[in-house]
């Protein structure tokens, strides 16, 4: 559908969804706002709605095979340490 689309169109779809988003954007939104009015209401002061939006992290770096080998390695030998209550 997109590579159908024409540039025109596709800007003010664009332009749409600035001024009208839709998905997880505004439930993000809507819940920050609601969590930053119930911590006014519970004395937090200047709780503003961008304390609550979610954080975007980075996705983990892919570790090496020795690291993977490594961690491995240090579970299997605690979980197949002997215990002794």
């Amino acid at each position: 559908m997109l590579a159908d689309m024409p540039a025109g169109l596709f800007a003010q779809w664009c332009e749409y969804d600035r001024l009208e988003p839709w998905g997880d954007e505004v439930t993000n939104n809507q819940l920050a706002s609601l969590c930053a009015i119930v911590a006014q209401f519970a004395g937090v002061k200047n709780a503003k709605m961008d304390d609550f939006l979610p954080i975007e992290k980075e996705p983990p770096k892919p570790k090496s095979n020795e690291e993977l080998h490594a961690k491995f390695t240090q579970f299997a030998g605690l979980h197949n340490a002997k215990v002794n209550y």
